[in-house]
């Protein structure tokens, strides 16, 4: 299917309605995370508002459930000022990291310099080891700088 095609089908096609509930929720989600205290923002997710006027919300995982469900309160307040309407409940649902497509939600690696004493250890290891390719992989690892 054409980029053009998909476009039309999204934009006043029979996709439409579902990409305008996509953009509400979104939209939603970005308010809920501006506001919500800085120690579960990044933890929280909004999935839905179902037909039964409740707040779907993801966790990051089973140990921040609790400390949502005890928000429930601030969650309906924040999502009726951001314009959701009357929210009657909140909805928890763990889904581990690894489900949750939020960048923002993935943990950065930091990467910092090895050291030079870790440098030589690599490099000693690598003159002892037999296979070459492992002995060219461990020096180029000694070699990199950050």
């Amino acid at each position: 299917m054409s980029r053009q095609r998909v476009n039309t089908l999204l934009g006043k096609g029979s996709f439409s309605s579902i990409r305008e509930r996509a953009l509400l929720l979104a939209r939603f989600n970005a308010c809920l995370q501006k506001q919500l205290p800085l120690s579960i923002n990044t933890m929280v997710k909004l999935a839905n508002i179902d037909t039964r006027h409740r707040a779907v919300i993801h966790v990051r995982g089973a140990e921040w459930s609790t400390q949502i469900r005890l928000q429930q309160g601030l969650i309906k307040a924040i999502l009726r000022s951001c314009g959701a309407g009357d929210i009657k409940g909140v909805v928890v649902k763990n889904r581990p990291l690894k489900h949750m497509a939020e960048d923002s939600l993935k943990p950065e690696r930091v990467q910092r310099p090895m050291s030079r004493s870790s440098r030589e250890m690599v490099e000693a290891v690598a003159g002892g080891v037999s296979d070459k390719q492992l002995q060219q992989s461990l020096r180029r690892l000694a070699r990199k700088k950050a």
